[in-house]
């Protein structure tokens, strides 16, 4: 498990800044939010549908309060015309000894009288069910009517039992009373109906939802008036049962729904509200979705402006990453910054480029100690150089002056002071090869006096070389040791000696051949010789800052050639 954990962690630290950064506002500003906003988005449904849901059952305690009106108007009606007593309608009913004008009149006052009770309530119609042999009542009445055409409903059957009944007859709500003999209350003359326009009732059933089903229901579950299709039947409710105080929620044929259920001042007529819950859900839905389009946009909008962020702090770091890696290789380098930023980069910038001050002094600092000290290593190994050319060489002039050749002896000082002239160079140590070989040449003028002429001298050198820079002194003591130990010990005492150069690719490449008597690998040819050309190696080595081993090719009786290969430089300290 630990190891598991730090190899996540290794992971996550080898990750880049910019990975990193995005990632800590994914976790910190991103998820957070996104948290908050389903929390939010959980609780705003909620507020949403208890707001629907309150609405809505506002609207029904309204529909509820007009019906009830409506039903209240109806059974005053009922209550005025049944125990009317200054028309007494249960004794005109119950009194059949009258004659037939009398009849009529009495009838006509009910008519009147009902006439005038709708009128004033608006919207009922009175309707008397009495014994068919009075005369009124005919086909042509509407306002009287046998009471042997209702004998056999249920809610007929119902008045035994109760004084009034709440029923639904010819498509309208109306409230069926009875009519009592005025000599024997016990005795059931005629029914009373006030009905209900359904219009009028309809006009009431006010839908607080676009999709919400308002309707008025007997108490068998009989639907009697709707606010929509009928088509939504009892038999469905029952299955999903009801609520008498709010609205609850149950699900029917795989859908859910929000109901109540509530009964019309104990009248067995009930309020039924049913509305499906998507129909409250869109709204929310629309709410909803918006809110989730509106987190979309600022998390887009997080991320497009953290990104040119981030950008702009790792590309500040990589300069800088990438100059540290240019100073391994290359000349240090600082990096610029806006003067007017003071963030912790631009710190970390300003403090690079103090270091990189610092460095430049320090390097500049050691660069000239260590010039020095290459100075000083030069001198010590040029003054170590052998100087017995200078000794034979003034034999020579001795040996000339006692034999009085005047003339020669003043060609040799000349040379021997060209010669002296050249190798102080002004007191610099490094000097040009066209120096070099000017040096060689007069120095190879004095030994063609000394040789009387046996000893010829070539140079072939490329002009691309001739500024090139090489430490005074390299060539002449190779020189020498080829008449020495080359072409001196030869019977004759005759050779030449031959100085090549050229250029290939970058390096300068120098090589000094005679014709002398050679030797074989291995052998020494003298405590100096092998002196001179270490002190040679050496040189070079101190002044091109590289291993340099003088390449020496030599065969027995046909002589030798030594090899330099060095850079090509044409400044000093490059």
């Amino acid at each position: 498990m630990k190891e598991k954990a730090d190899s996540i962690r290794k992971k996550i630290a080898d990750t880049s800044l910019r990975f990193k950064i995005g990632f800590l506002v994914l976790i910190v500003g991103i998820v957070p939010s996104a948290v908050t906003l389903i929390l939010s988005i959980n609780r705003i449904q909620k507020q949403y549908i208890n707001q629907q849901l309150y609405s809505i059952n506002q609207g029904y305690e309204q529909v509820m309060l007009s019906v009830k009106d409506k039903m209240d108007s109806a059974h005053n009606i009922a209550m005025l015309l049944a125990v009317n007593e200054i028309y007494n309608t249960g004794a005109v009913i119950s009194d059949e000894t009258n004659d037939i004008s009398e009849q009529l009149a009495n009838f006509n006052s009910i008519n009147s009288y009902s006439y005038g009770m709708e009128l004033a309530f608006e919207s009922c119609t009175a309707t008397y069910y009495i014994d068919e042999d009075f005369q009124i009542v005919n086909n042509f009445s509407s306002r009287f009517h046998s009471i042997n055409d209702i004998t056999d409903t249920e809610w007929y059957l119902l008045l035994d039992e109760n004084e009034a009944v709440w029923t639904f007859i010819d498509g309208q709500l109306s409230i069926a009373r009875n009519l009592y003999s005025k000599d024997d209350y016990t005795q059931k003359v005629g029914v009373l109906v006030v009905s209900l326009d359904s219009e009028d009732v309809e006009e009431l059933l006010i839908n607080s939802e676009k999709e919400q089903i308002i309707s008025i229901e007997d108490i068998q579950g009989n639907v009697l008036l709707t606010s929509c299709d009928k088509s939504f039947s009892s038999v469905q409710l029952d299955d999903i049962g009801y609520s008498m105080d709010k609205f609850g929620i149950t699900k029917s044929d795989g859908k859910k729904y929000y109901y109540r259920y509530s009964e019309v001042a104990d009248t067995d007529i009930f309020l039924f509200s049913i509305v499906p819950a998507n129909s409250l859900e869109k709204g929310n839905k629309e709410v909803l979705s918006q809110t989730r389009y509106l987190f979309i946009v600022m998390a887009i909008l997080i991320i497009i402006l953290i990104t040119p962020i981030t950008r702009l702090v790792t590309r500040r770091l990589k300069e800088i990453g990438d100059a540290m890696d240019e100073m391994k290789e290359g000349p240090l380098k600082k990096i610029s910054t806006d003067e007017g930023v003071k963030d912790e980069i631009s710190l970390l910038i300003h403090k690079y480029n103090d270091m990189v001050d610092t460095v430049e002094d320090s390097l500049k600092k050691q660069y000239a100690l260590g010039e020095e000290k290459k100075d000083a290593e030069l001198k010590a190994l040029q003054s170590q150089i052998n100087p017995h050319f200078l000794y034979n060489t003034l034999d020579m002039i001795n040996w000339m002056a006692q034999k009085n050749e005047k003339d020669n002896v003043k060609e040799v000082i000349q040379d021997m002071s060209k010669f002296y002239r050249m190798t102080l160079s002004k007191g610099e140590d490094i000097i040009t090869i066209r120096d070099e070989l000017n040096m060689c040449e007069a120095y190879m003028n004095i030994q063609k006096k000394r040789f009387k002429g046996r000893i010829n001298y070539i140079q072939n050198i490329d002009d691309s070389i001739y500024d090139c820079l090489i430490p005074k002194i390299t060539l002449q003591p190779i020189i020498e040791n080829a008449i020495v130990h080359g072409i001196n010990e030869k019977k004759d005492i005759r050779g030449i000696i031959r100085v090549d150069g050229f250029e290939e690719e970058d390096r300068v490449i120098l090589s000094v051949t005679d014709d002398g008597v050679g030797f074989k690998k291995g052998d020494n040819t003298g405590t100096g010789s092998h002196y001179g050309m270490k002190n040679i190696e050496k040189r070079l080595e101190v002044f091109f800052g590289e291993k340099t081993e003088l390449q020496i090719e030599s065969t027995v009786g046909i002589g030798t050639c030594v090899i330099i290969d060095i850079p090509k430089r044409l400044e000093k300290g490059i």
